[in-house]
């Protein structure tokens, strides 16, 4: 938890709101309500070690460099600080503006490490596999109803017809995300990670 004078930074927070302690920063490439700072994550318009913690939730699939946008967190963030990062494995393709990769956990965390001197604190699954399969079979029903190659009404509504019943499903991945290998078939995966302290 921050105290109530430090800086926090949520790259591509839309319209949410996140974290009522400390100073919040919504950071997003359109101007949505609730948006402070229209920006890209690729060069954040902010001086070194300006926040104490950032949040950076299903955006790096989005940017076509995620290690600039890795390397610009590390650089805004104090020494110390504290960057949550989650990113999709097992989703379908959600262009926002666009949709360009996806993460094993051990590939997330070897990216991490290659875009400055992380601590990874804590790592695994945000969404799991019950919220995979449940998706994933929805989008398969729905694409038998596609018809020259767009959604349709018909689309949408085999999509739902999966999705309800199988709703409840999800709620088994409380129990199933913290298996030890939920993460192989996991819809999303975290890191917590920190920037190591300065030394006097």
């Amino acid at each position: 938890t921050l105290a109530r004078d430090e800086r926090w930074l949520d790259i591509e927070g839309g319209i949410r709101k996140r974290h009522p302690h400390g100073t919040r920063v919504n950071l997003d490439i359109a101007p949505w309500a609730g948006v402070d700072v229209v920006g890209s994550g690729l060069h954040l318009p902010f001086a070194d070690a300006s926040f104490s913690a950032m949040w950076n939730e299903a955006v790096l699939e989005h940017v076509r460099d995620p290690v600039a946008v890795m390397r610009e967190m590390y650089r805004v963030l104090r020494p110390g600080g504290w960057a949550y990062v989650e990113v999709p494995f097992l989703q379908h393709f959600h262009a926002w503006p666009n949709d360009y990769q996806r993460w094993t956990l051990e590939g997330l965390s070897v990216f991490a490490k290659e875009c400055g001197d992380w601590t990874i604190e804590d790592a695994g699954v945000c969404v799991g596999p019950c919220s995979a399969l449940t998706a994933l079979w929805a989008d398969w029903v729905e694409l038998w109803f596609w018809w020259g190659g767009r959604r349709t009404l018909i689309s949408d509504l085999a999509r739902l017809l999966v999705l309800v019943p199988l709703f409840p499903l999800k709620y088994f991945d409380l129990l199933l995300a913290r298996h030890p290998r939920a993460h192989e078939v996991a819809s999303g995966l975290y890191l917590l990670l920190r920037k190591p302290p300065a030394t006097d």
